[in-house]
Formats: C-alpha cells, sequence, structure tokens
C-alpha cells in the first residue's frame, strides 16, 4: 500500500488500532506494516518457519484463510475474528496461543503489536488472507 492511495476510512481504522500503543508521531512508523508487504527479519522468519512445522497449526491457518476470504469485509470485527480464531483452533485440536503468533508474523511481519484480532480486522479480509497464504506458500 506504500506509495497508493489508501482512504480516510482505512487510515481512521489504523489509528484507532495503534493509538493506544504510540507516545509520538515518530512512534507511528513501527506500525508500517499496515501500509507495506510484510517483511520477516531472520529471527522472524525462523520463528514463522517453527510454527509452520506444526501440521495441524498449518492446516488451520489454511482454513482461517478460507473462513476469512468467506466473511463479509464489512462485519469482520476484532471480537467476530477472535471468535474465528478461536472456533478454527478448536476444530484443530489447538490451543488459541498456537495460532496467535504464526498469524501475527503473517500479518505484520512482527512479534508484538496491536491484538491479533485487531490486526486482522484493521487490515481487512482479502489483505489478512493474503499475507496468511504469502506465509504459507513462501515456507
Amino acid at each position: 500500500r506504500v506509495g497508493t492511495h489508501v482512504s480516510v476510512s482505512y487510515l481512521e481504522r489504523v489509528i484507532a488500532a495503534v493509538l493506544e500503543r504510540i507516545e509520538s508521531v515518530e512512534k507511528f512508523d513501527e506500525f508500517s506494516y499496515f501500509f507495506e508487504p510484510v517483511h520477516l527479519d531472520q529471527e522472524a522468519a525462523n520463528k514463522l518457519a517453527a510454527c509452520l512445522k506444526d501440521s495441524a497449526v498449518r492446516n488451520a491457518l489454511t482454513v482461517m484463510t478460507d473462513r476469512i476470504r468467506a466473511a463479509d469485509p464489512q462485519s469482520a470485527s476484532a471480537p467476530l475474528v477472535d471468535e474465528l480464531i478461536k472456533a478454527v483452533a478448536e476444530e484443530h485440536g489447538l490451543r488459541v496461543a498456537k495460532l496467535f503468533m504464526p498469524l501475527r508474523l503473517a500479518l505484520s511481519g512482527k512479534r508484538a503489536g496491536v491484538s491479533v484480532p485487531l490486526l486482522l480486522s484493521t487490515l481487512g479480509t482479502e489483505e489478512s488472507a493474503k499475507r496468511i497464504e504469502g506465509a504459507l506458500f513462501c515456507q
């Protein structure tokens, strides 16, 4: 999204998502993943690869991608996304925590940041699905 036009509503969603985490405008660059393709440093890439060695996690993320794409983009709120993550984790016999790190890394390239449900709902369904697929197919 860098160098491209972003809507005012998208900017408002990003600002609302990060507002509690920034003390100054200079800190806003820590959230560049809302506007740029995901970049994983070596440590993050290794962590993602380790998470994706678990076939249940890979399968769950594949299902997540399908369900995210099927979701109504207008109603994909953070609470709804949180419920979706919980449901997919349960269906695959996983603790929710087992999905949060690979999702966070796939969506942002960072090991910390806004909550995963908020991150996914802010990015939107299509962008989130693309990023998760990218992480799955790059491993």
